[in-house]
C-alpha cells in the first residue's frame, strides 16, 4: 500500500514540474482561492444591502419625525392666535387623560407590531416610542392606518402634549378636553 504514494525513483524534477499532477493541484489552489473571494465578497454585497437599508429606514423615520414637526408648528401657529383659556376649577380629568394617550399609543405599537413587512419594521425601530405621532405618520404612509385613524391619532397625541409636559404638567385638564381626547381616540381605533 506505501508503493502506491512514493516516489518512483527516475522521475525528474522537470517531470514533476511537466505532469498533470501539479497542474491539477495548481488549478484546485487557484479554485479554492477563487471561492474564498467570491465568498468574501458576496459577504460584502450583503453588508452594503444592509447598510442601505438600514440608512434608508433612518430616513424614513426622519421624515416621519419632520412631518410631524412640521404639522405640531402649524397646529402651534394656529392656537397662537386663539385667545388664552382660562384655567377652570374644578375635576381633574389628567388620570384619565394621561390613560387616553396611554391606550393611543400601545394602539399605535400593536398596529407597528403587526405589520410584517421588514422593510417597514426597521423604520418603526428608528422612531422612538416617545413619539407615536411620528409612528402614526409611518404607519399611514405605509398603508397600516388610514387618514382618519392617523388625523385623530395626531390630535390625541397633540392635545396631550399640551397637558403633559412643562408648566402644563401642573395644570388642570378640564373634561372638555378629556371628551375631546376620547373623541380623537376613538377616530384612530375606528377601523370602518
Amino acid at each position: 500500500m506505501l508503493k502506491l504514494f512514493e516516489i518512483p525513483q527516475d522521475v525528474t524534477i522537470w517531470q514533476i514540474l511537466n505532469s498533470q499532477f501539479l497542474t491539477t493541484l495548481l488549478t484546485a489552489a487557484f479554485g479554492l482561492l477563487f471561492i474564498r473571494y467570491e465568498s468574501r465578497l458576496r459577504a460584502a454585497e450583503a453588508q452594503a444591502k444592509a447598510a442601505e437599508a438600514d440608512a434608508k429606514a433612518a430616513d424614513e423615520a426622519l421624515q416621519a419625525q419632520a412631518a410631524v414637526r412640521e404639522k405640531d408648528e402649524d397646529r402651534e401657529d394656529a392656537e397662537a392666535i386663539l385667545p388664552a383659556q382660562p384655567q377652570v376649577k374644578g375635576r381633574d380629568w389628567r388620570n384619565e387623560a394621561r390613560e387616553l394617550w396611554q391606550k393611543g399609543r400601545d394602539y399605535i405599537v400593536a398596529r407597528v407590531k403587526a405589520d410584517g413587512d421588514g422593510r417597514h419594521k426597521r423604520t418603526y425601530d428608528k422612531i422612538p416610542l416617545f413619539y407615536p405621532d411620528a409612528l402614526a405618520f409611518s404607519l399611514k404612509e405605509r398603508g397600516q392606518i388610514t387618514a382618519s385613524q392617523f388625523e385623530g391619532g395626531y390630535r390625541l397625541f397633540a392635545i396631550w402634549k399640551r397637558y403633559g409636559r412643562g408648566k402644563a404638567a401642573r395644570l388642570l385638564v378640564p373634561e372638555s378636553v378629556y371628551l375631546e381626547m376620547k373623541e380623537a381616540y376613538d377616530q384612530l381605533t375606528n377601523t370602518a
